[in-house]
């Protein structure tokens, strides 16, 4: 299976937590966001308070019109991406690996919960990079956080905003 390359960024408390797959090696594929939304689903660790989700960082191959994207977080509904945006991320779409924020204080994640960053293209060619690797790099490693080993497609997406 194939997942996006991603880096997520929180703080339990006082403790930074970090979960990503950006620096896995195993065969690079592409993801097309042209058109179509991707979901990277990841899962938060078990802290009694929950999280505040900083940033989320991807690995983009091809951005021609960066106004046409859009990252967010969405929570899981029946193994796919919810519908609604919980947070939008705010950062710049370009190629390479692009941090994107949460905005104020960050955003607040539940424990145990798995959630989607969502990426979500309307018109202009827009790729992202991939790994065949299941491996995740943790930090601490003992946070029980994880990355789903598959991205999730959605078709037809329409976005509006202005």
């Amino acid at each position: 299976m194939t997942e996006a390359n991603l880096v997520a960024t929180a703080t339990a408390f006082t403790t930074a937590i970090t979960v990503g797959n950006l620096g896995e090696t195993g065969s690079i594929n592409l993801i097309s966001v042209t058109n179509l939304a991707v979901g990277q689903a990841f899962t938060t660790g078990s802290a009694t308070n929950g999280y505040t989700l900083k940033s989320a960082t991807l690995d983009f191959a091809t951005v021609v019109t960066a106004d046409d994207i859009t990252v967010s977080i969405r929570s899981e509904a029946s193994n796919q991406p919810g519908s609604t945006d919980l947070a939008t991320l705010s950062g710049t779409p370009a190629g390479g690996q692009q941090t994107f924020n949460c905005s104020g204080s960050g955003c607040n994640l539940s424990a145990s919960t798995t959630y989607y960053v969502y990426v979500a293209a309307s018109s202009a060619a827009t790729t992202l990079n991939s790994t065949a690797s299941d491996n995740e790099t943790l930090a601490p490693s003992t946070n029980g956080w994880s990355i789903a080993n598959a991205a999730r497609y959605q078709s037809g997406v329409v976005m509006s905003g202005g």
